[in-house]
């Protein structure tokens, strides 16, 4: 809880004073990135549907450094180092944006409502988490993997 209202109090301030000047899109990847809630909150000011969806895909992937922080208050306690986490959730992060990449247009002409998008880019970060990073923390930690979706 207390991740999530440091992070809150900075993205306002840097929200309002350091990107400013950015173009929405970039002040949605950019807050996503930190925490989640207000980046996908600035992904409404985003007209391109397409890149909306694949930003949206990315950003549920990663979950933001807010995330991040608070597994590792959970996971240090334990001896477990977080570089393997957070390297799985940029790795899937980035499949995610692959894969939304290579389903926006069909998803977006098939969309009727906003709900629908989102379910779709929830989706595809689950389809890579599930499918794909899986493997990679099984070969990057040598241990058995067992996820519940």
């Amino acid at each position: 809880c207390g991740w999530v209202i440091i992070f809150r109090i900075g993205l306002t301030y840097a929200t309002k004073y350091l990107l400013a000047g950015f173009p929405s899109e970039w002040q949605a990847l950019i807050s996503g990135s930190l925490e989640l809630t207000n980046g996908c909150t600035l992904l409404q000011k985003i007209h391109d549907r397409t890149i909306c969806f694949i930003m949206v895909s990315v950003l549920l992937a990663f979950g933001g450094l807010c995330v991040t922080m608070q597994t590792n208050s959970v996971t240090n306690s334990a001896g477990m180092k977080i570089s393997g986490y957070l390297i799985a959730k940029v790795c899937q992060a980035i499949i995610a944006g692959s894969l939304a990449s290579i389903l926006a247009v069909p998803i977006y002409h098939i969309q009727k409502t906003s709900a629908v998008f989102l379910l779709a880019a929830g989706v595809v970060s689950i389809l890579a988490y599930r499918f794909l990073i899986v493997r990679f923390l099984q070969n990057y930690t040598g241990n058995k993997v067992t996820v519940v979706v």
